[in-house]
């Protein structure tokens, strides 16, 4: 085939440009350049990363027309390239190489760039993380002004979780890619990303006046708790993660004061746990068992009254009321709701 003989590899992308040329971006971060079903030349991966699309620009100055090669992939990287054709030679030389993480900030995630598109004078670069970025095409080197950051939504899947501040107007939800995004209301735009190594379920925010940022707990289906605070600056950071189970979190809520969380269970069990004096750390106190079935809801009394807990569980239709006195939680009332109530 052609002048080389490439190895068998896994193309992901193909794209067709000038001078009858295809382009193809590989797993492996090699680039192929075709003429008809001939093989012309490799690029070696200078990394191994994915490539996921391709975009050819012609730009134009006075009477010269220079043909330019975007590629984007897995490691976040958008990189310009100058395709050159001298006779049936055809090679591409890398003019600039843009990372996209450095555009992050605070976030920890780490871009990858599943489409690049041209129109009129910008190129668009989206991610998989529902990152989307422009840059105006330039007449000369670097050919690409700075990407600016239009949007940022969640990642590939659906939202799982969400809950509020009670103290600003801030929200956070959680995704199916394992994600956890901090929101502005009134703005409507995303404020941090905090990456998770678990698929949220749940979330509760616990906030007050001494305390207005506070703190957020996520459950999780694989039974991972994690504690995160929010700073002043808005970031995200890992307290605590918790392990003690491996089923499904289902409900989730601190108690007005704080100093105690409760997490409901697919099993219909419920963990207890307090916070340490003088920390931001829970530790685990007992399990509360005396549902039949899942443990959908929770709620306590308000702050000052005597601390009660009831927990919902639907199927079957049952309340349980709880008396949480010191470190012993106990069960006082089950009221089951009669059918079609």
């Amino acid at each position: 085939m052609g002048d080389q003989q490439g190895k068998l590899e896994i193309f992901l992308r193909t794209e067709f440009g000038p001078f009858a040329i295809a382009v193809s971006g590989t797993e492996s971060g090699s680039i192929y350049l075709w003429r008809d079903s001939f093989l012309l030349r490799v690029l070696p991966a200078t990394r191994k990363s994915e490539i996921y699309d391709i975009c050819f620009v012609s730009s134009s100055v006075g009477s010269h027309t220079r043909t330019l090669v975007l590629t984007g992939g897995a490691d976040g990287c958008c990189r310009v390239w100058d395709m050159k054709s001298r006779g049936e030679q055809v090679d591409m030389e890398q003019l600039n190489e843009i990372d996209l993480s450095r555009l992050q900030q605070d976030r920890q995630i780490t871009p990858c760039i599943t489409s690049i598109l041209r129109f009129q004078s910008f190129v668009y670069v989206r991610t998989a993380e529902n990152l989307l970025y422009s840059a105006e095409l330039l007449d000369s080197p670097p050919f690409l002004d700075a990407f600016k950051l239009l949007y940022h939504g969640h990642t590939i899947g659906s939202i799982s979780a969400m809950c509020a501040s009670p103290c600003r107007l801030l929200f956070a939800t959680g995704s199916t890619s394992r994600e956890v995004k901090l929101w502005d209301m009134q703005n409507k735009k995303s404020l941090a990303d905090f990456r998770l190594d678990c698929s949220p379920t749940i979330m509760d925010w616990h906030a007050r006046d001494d305390d207005p940022m506070g703190l957020i707990v996520i459950g999780s289906s694989e039974g991972k708790i994690v504690l995160v605070k929010v700073l002043e600056d808005l970031r995200l950071q890992l307290l605590q993660q918790i392990n003690d189970k491996s089923e499904d979190c289902v409900s989730a809520k601190f108690c007005p004061a704080g100093s105690d969380l409760v997490i409901g269970y697919d099993s219909g069990s419920i963990g207890f746990y307090k916070r340490s004096s003088g920390s931001d750390l829970f530790e685990f106190v007992q399990n509360m068992n005396g549902h039949s079935g899942r443990v959908h809801a929770m709620d306590w009394t308000v702050e000052g009254s005597a601390k009660f807990l009831r927990s919902n569980c639907y199927n079957p239709d049952e309340l349980l009321f709880w008396q949480v006195e010191g470190e012993n939680p106990r069960q006082v009332s089950l009221f089951s709701c009669p059918d079609g109530v």
